[in-house]
């Protein structure tokens, strides 16, 4: 069973939304993952050296003058750099590299997330690796550049299916990424076999919360969000209320039932 840490406050019952993803995505093929991951992050705009990405077809020859800019530079290679990396992967599908879609996406409320969080699917059309350029003005900033280097290639990202995880409320924050092709027993790209790959991960759902006391043995439950903990089956315990717990201590709050005892959380 997956265990995450619960953080226990006054007003404060949750689970690290990010922490839940990262178990996911170290669920698949994270060695093909990180390609993609490493073309994305290379791709951001304004991070680093590179002032432009290019998706560049694999082991292509390329120099600097591919990227002379002004009127008549070729298009040739799409610039794909945004400074997010939602952006760089919109960019890319403009571009007819990849088709993305959302596989899972939750806000908080129904679970014990601390915050948002969307997985995406991207299906990588065809092989390509990203060459980021930097531009330079040797006098005042005006007109195009007169100073261009490469500063970066990256590997080249097979065609298939990877998935993304990025958490927020409003503005999302990425995670990472991990190949999802069908070999052995990985999941295949079926939209419906992928969901339910997902929620069948250990504490991915992050639905239910188990609480237990370490004096008088009290068991409860609650699901979906919910902060009214019934007693477990057979248990003796009464039911009580999250908001209506003292002493909390990050982890455990004094016992409701026995008043001595300490009682902890754990979501799955």
């Amino acid at each position: 069973m997956t265990i995450m840490d619960v953080d226990v406050a006054r007003y404060s019952l949750t689970v690290d939304a990010r922490e839940t993803l990262s178990a996911v995505l170290a669920s698949g093929n994270a060695r093909r993952g990180a390609k993609l991951d490493r073309i994305l992050q290379a791709s951001l705009c304004g991070v680093g050296t590179a002032d432009a990405a290019f998706a560049v077809a694999p082991f292509v020859r390329v120099d600097d003058d591919d990227f002379r800019p002004g009127p008549d530079a070729g298009d040739d290679w799409p610039d794909v750099a945004d400074r997010d990396e939602s952006g760089v992967l919109a960019a890319m599908e403009r571009a007819g590299l990849v088709e993305t879609f959302d596989v899972f996406s939750e806000g908080v409320g129904t679970s014990y997330l601390n915050e948002g969080r969307v997985l995406t699917a991207v299906r990588v059309l065809r092989p390509f690796a990203v060459v980021t350029v930097a531009y330079r003005w040797t006098g005042a900033r005006l007109g195009y550049a007169d100073r261009w280097t490469i500063t970066d290639r990256t590997p080249v990202v097979g065609t298939g299916t990877y998935l993304v995880g990025m958490v927020g409320d409003f503005a999302m924050t990425y995670v990472g990424a991990t190949g999802l092709d069908a070999t052995g027993d990985e999941p295949g790209m079926s939209d419906d076999l992928l969901f339910m790959w997902l929620v069948e991960q250990e504490g991915f759902l992050a639905s239910t919360c188990l609480a237990g006391c370490d004096a008088c043995g009290g068991r409860w439950e609650a699901d979906g969000g919910s902060w009214h903990f019934q007693p477990e089956y057979a248990s003796d315990a009464d039911a009580f209320d999250f908001d209506d717990t003292e002493d909390h201590d990050g982890d455990t709050v004094a016992c409701p039932c026995c008043a001595t005892g300490r009682v902890g959380f754990l979501v799955v």
